[in-house]
């Protein structure tokens, strides 16, 4: 995809994913160059998605369409494990502090699907509202 760039004209750059300093420091360089009037930058985070596409897609195809191991590969260098890991050995922070932010994370999150499950269902009126254009022509 970053190869796709240089059709308009701008640098690709193609960055791991997986590695939460490797895709902060690509941005940061994209910004500068940006705001030097340079133009934009196509950052490629090269990344993995643990689960399936959708749910139930196995069910479908019958077979898992990648094997246990890979998955298991990619969850080994799990972006936020790996960051974890890297401010410890840096002691940037603890392992405590660390524990810290994944609960009151998890407790965000907990929260918000809360909220969303005791929420009334939107108006179907309201599908549109604050898209940039309305896909549906006036009637």
């Amino acid at each position: 995809i970053a190869d796709r760039a240089v059709a308009y004209s701008m640098p690709g750059v193609m960055v791991d994913g997986q590695d939460v300093l490797a895709v902060y420091e690509a941005t940061v360089q994209a910004v500068q160059r940006a705001r030097a009037g340079e133009g934009p930058t196509l950052l490629e985070a090269r990344t993995y998605r643990y689960e399936d596409h959708s749910e139930g897609l196995n069910r479908i195809l019958r077979e898992p369409y990648r094997t246990e191991e890979e998955v298991a590969r990619w969850k080994a260098r799990d972006p936020i494990k790996l960051h974890s890991t890297w401010l410890v050995d840096q002691q940037v922070a603890s392992e405590e502090e660390i524990e810290t932010v994944r609960s009151d994370v998890a407790k965000t999150i907990d929260e918000a699907l809360e909220f969303a499950r005791q929420s009334p269902y939107p108006e179907p009126e309201d599908l549109f509202t604050d898209l940039y254009t309305d896909p549906l022509p006036a009637r």
